[in-house]
């Protein structure tokens, strides 16, 4: 009963609007500079205001942060039956009910969807011979990769629904497969600096002067409850971006890998109802002279956050997975807090020394550091 209480008080605040989840005190951080602030630092009153704010801001994280939720299983306010058993207070009828459904999504439904899952292994394999004694050109190649998606999505109970098809790129799109020989995949080592340099260079060269490539600029997989942070390296002017915004519907399957090992996910999501995506896509933006690449991605970011209705990430996923980090993002959280603390007592000081109470020397100049009266 706690556990499931909790979990209903977790998906409230998910739910909040994104003023409601990020006050005026709360912990936020510089898109622009990539550095960490607090907001009640600009114009503290006191010392006591600045710890009082940074402790409250602790504790409304621990309660409730703006980043561990898109990490959790997809919020749902419908009754799915995509449990493995009845709830207790059920009658008869709903129990019934849901083992019919049981049956019906593991003896029926996870059959046909593993027959195409098999079949999509299967074509891809035969294309991978095929690839290997004959030179494919770039049609065949997307060919290839739009069939074997096609396969692997209907295994997944994949239901897209299209809007703005006018939109689109006109050119076909680099579609990630199992294999560089069927269609043009860029991988890069994420701890590798010299890697994601040679990424960027090479993704920017494509986009710029070749067709278009299919990006995931959040980095991280989310249960769509808000959208992570773009990494801006892409962002960069003279490229052309379409944005696509993608809305899960969670009612019918989270598809959302939130489980320990991925067989169990994929057992998880076959037997799921459906799959069920709103793809919108949206009109072409361009980098505006006046904008670093960091605003450019936040303009996108929040563009797509407006077709989606749900609120712009903060930080992006690497906050959540690394250590290093969060590390990192502690330190600049108390750079900030003790510039701020030594600003306000040196201003402090300063002001009081104008009204004639004392003056403070500055240690720096080589003076004494001991307050002298002044008459």
């Amino acid at each position: 009963m706690l556990d499931s209480s909790w979990k209903k008080l977790g998906t409230a605040a998910s739910l909040l609007p994104a003023d409601r989840q990020n006050p005026k005190n709360s912990l936020v951080r510089n898109k622009g500079s990539s550095s960490a602030q607090f907001s009640f630092l600009l114009n503290p009153r006191d010392h006591l205001e600045i710890s009082l704010d940074a402790m409250h801001s602790g504790l409304e994280a621990i309660v409730q942060d703006s980043l561990s939720h898109a990490f959790d299983q997809a919020p749902s306010n419908d009754q799915t039956l995509l449990r493995l058993t009845p709830h207790p207070d059920w009658t008869r009828s709903q129990k019934a009910l849901f083992y019919l459904t049981l049956f019906f999504r593991y003896g029926f439904l996870f059959p046909i969807r593993l027959s195409f899952l098999l079949l999509s292994f299967a074509f891809l394999f035969g294309a991978v011979v095929v690839a290997v004694n004959k030179r494919l050109t770039d049609k065949e190649k997307t060919w290839v990769a739009i069939v074997y998606c096609r396969l692997f999505c209907c295994s997944m109970g994949m239901v897209g629904v299209y809007r703005n098809k006018h939109l689109r790129p006109k050119g076909s799109g680099s579609i990630e497969t199992l294999a560089n020989s069927l269609c043009p995949t860029y991988w890069v080592e994420r701890k590798s600096a010299t890697d994601r340099r040679e990424f960027l260079s090479e993704i920017i060269k494509k986009a710029k002067y070749g067709g278009p490539v299919l990006l995931f600029p959040e980095g991280y997989c989310s249960n769509n409850t808000q959208v992570l942070q773009f990494r801006k390296a892409i962002f960069d002017d003279g490229i052309r971006i379409y944005p696509i915004a993608i809305r899960q519907n969670s009612r019918y399957g989270d598809s959302f890998w939130w489980d320990e090992q991925f067989h169990e996910y994929l057992l998880r999501v076959m037997c799921s109802w459906a799959t069920y995506y709103d793809v919108t896509y949206l009109p072409s933006m361009v980098r505006l002279s006046h904008e670093t690449n960091a605003e450019f991605a936040a303009r996108v970011q929040a563009t797509i956050c407006d077709v989606i209705g749900v609120p712009a990430g903060e930080f992006d996923g690497s906050f959540w997975y690394s250590k290093t980090e969060q590390q990192r993002l502690l330190g600049l959280q108390r750079e900030t807090c003790a510039t701020a603390l030594l600003t306000y007592h040196t201003d402090k000081e300063r002001t009081e020394s104008d009204d004639g109470y004392f003056s403070v020397s500055s240690a720096a100049a080589g003076q004494d550091d001991r307050p002298t009266q002044v008459n």
